[in-house]
């Protein structure tokens, strides 16, 4: 499993409905604001109606104003499954065609658009 940052975004219509508590009794300035952005952060992780972007998608949402500029963000990293696919072209590819995996998860370029020969193979495969 690889791990990615989602962003968490809560428009400016559900800010009244964040509760969260700021302790007291820190040490510096910074411990207070430290401790009071991870319990802002986990409210908004806790929110029903905080929407998870990847961060391609929270910068396309943003750019196209689908989202406004006065909500709040929070993120958090997650595991998620390597589901994304490389190419890789002859002569190297005959490398991997012994590979136990290769006849159910390489997937052969029939339009070669990249070469006669050439696979996609599961990125998850080629990080040994």
């Amino acid at each position: 499993m690889d791990k990615q940052i989602f962003i968490y975004y809560l428009g400016p219509d559900y800010l009244p409905d964040i509760d969260y508590q700021t302790p007291t009794g820190f040490d510096s300035l910074e411990d207070k604001y430290i401790n009071k952005l991870e319990t802002r952060n986990k409210a908004i992780l806790e929110h029903q109606k905080s929407e998870r972007y990847t961060l391609f998608d929270f910068i396309q949402a943003f750019n196209s104003e689908e989202i406004s500029d006065l909500g709040w963000i929070a993120f958090e990293e997650e595991e998620v499954e390597d589901d994304t696919y490389t190419v890789i072209t002859w002569p190297d590819v005959q490398e991997l065609m012994d590979e136990p995996w290769f006849d159910e998860e390489a997937i052969l370029d029939v339009d070669a658009h990249f070469g006669s020969s050439a696979y996609f193979i599961p990125t998850k495969r080629l990080k040994k």
